[in-house]
C-alpha cells in the first residue's frame, strides 16, 4: 500500500474541511435568523415615531411617517445586499396580501442606493407589489437602527409597539395575530370612552 504524502494529504483536508467548516458557520448564522424570532408583546412605553419623517414611493411620490397615521404600520428596513433581508422577503410580500383592506400598512423601506437593485430584488422574491419607500434622510429619534434587516411595527396611536432585528417569516399566524391585535388599539384620534361610574 502506497502511503500518501503529509503536505498533499493536508492539501486534500483543506480542500474538504474549509468548505464544510464554512457551510457550517453559514447553517449556524442562518438558524439565528429563523429560530426564535420576536416576542409578540405590545412596548407600552415604545417611542413615538416621527410623523414628520420624509420618505418617497418608488414612484416618486413624497410621503411622511404620518400619512399613515391611524394604522397599524409595519415598517421593514432591508437591502438587496442583505442576505436575510432576501430570505424574509418573500414573507413579507405575503403579510401584504394577506392584510389588503385592513388597517394595516405593510412597508419596505430600502436601504439601497441604486433603484434597479431593489427592483431585481423584487422581481426575483415575487414581491413586486410589495411598496417600497425610500428614505429622504436617516431614521429619526426612537428608530434608529444598526443592522438589516430591522423591523418596526407602529400603533395607530404613532407609537412603536415592537422592534426586531432579524429575518423572520412575517406571514406567520402569530404575526398576523399580533399585527391585527394591535390594528384594534386606539388612534390618537380616537377619543377613548371612560367607563360610566
Amino acid at each position: 500500500m502506497q502511503s500518501i504524502p503529509f503536505s498533499r494529504f493536508r492539501e486534500t483536508l483543506w480542500k474538504v474541511a474549509l468548505p464544510v467548516g464554512i457551510a457550517f458557520i453559514v447553517l449556524v448564522l442562518a438558524s439565528r435568523f429563523f429560530v426564535g424570532g420576536p416576542e409578540f408583546v405590545l412596548d407600552e412605553d415604545g417611542p413615538i415615531a416621527d410623523p414628520a419623517w420624509p420618505m418617497v414611493t418608488l414612484q416618486g411620490d413624497e410621503v411622511t411617517l404620518g400619512d399613515y397615521r391611524g394604522q397599524t404600520v409595519f415598517l421593514n428596513m432591508w437591502a438587496s445586499w442583505c442576505p436575510p433581508c432576501m430570505a424574509e422577503l418573500p414573507s413579507i410580500a405575503r403579510l401584504h396580501e394577506a392584510v389588503a383592506g385592513e388597517e394595516i400598512a405593510v412597508l419596505a423601506m430600502s436601504w439601497d442606493e441604486e433603484r434597479e437593485d431593489i427592483e431585481d430584488a423584487l422581481a426575483s422574491r415575487q414581491a413586486t407589489e410589495l411598496p417600497v419607500l425610500l428614505p429622504v434622510k436617516e431614521a429619526p429619534q426612537g428608530m434608529e437602527f444598526t443592522a438589516l434587516p430591522t423591523t418596526f411595527i407602529i400603533a395607530p396611536d404613532g407609537r412603536v409597539v415592537l422592534r426586531y432585528v432579524g429575518a423572520h417569516e412575517w406571514d406567520s399566524a402569530e404575526s398576523l395575530a399580533f399585527l391585527r391585535q394591535v390594528a384594534a388599539l386606539p388612534s390618537a384620534n380616537e377619543q377613548v370612552e371612560s367607563p360610566a361610574e
